[in-house]
């Protein structure tokens, strides 16, 4: 497997890139570091904190440009499990203040809910028409 193609499929899906600029940055970043660092450095990245979050992980481009391979993030914390037992409420709340507010989402089951669907067309524009909602491309 050639080596930007070996990099890019261990990037982040998210912010993979596969264009001329992205392959270029590689190359650029190859003669300042070797492969082996940068696939390291990007492990360390993927484990981060900071990159639990999809929309904080920078492009892969930028990345390379910006030399965020000599950069250590802070790795992200394992979840602690809560055992409520034994616990008296004050120890309970404060534990749950120490979590982050995704984890305290995740761990009280929080999903983004589902937009309304048009059920003719399956659009999710609505535009209202006096007092109705309809949908926006069909009209219905």
């Amino acid at each position: 497997m050639e080596d930007f193609e070996q990099f890019r499929a261990a990037y982040p899906q998210a912010k993979r890139e596969a264009g001329t600029r992205a392959r270029a940055a590689f190359e650029a970043a190859l003669q300042k570091a070797p492969l082996a660092t940068l696939l390291a450095a990007l492990e360390q990245h993927k484990r981060s904190e900071q990159w639990e979050i999809p929309r904080y992980i920078p492009a892969m481009t930028y990345w390379l440009l910006g030399e965020h391979w000599t950069r250590t993030l802070r790795e992200a914390a394992p979840p602690e499990p809560i055992t409520p037992i034994g616990l008296s409420p004050a120890d309970q709340a404060q534990r749950w203040r120490s979590l982050s507010p995704q984890e305290q989402l995740r761990r009280m089951g929080y999903t983004k809910p589902e937009p309304p669907r048009c059920p003719r067309c399956g659009s999710y524009a609505w535009v209202y028409k006096g007092d109705r909602q309809v949908c926006a491309d069909c009209g219905q």
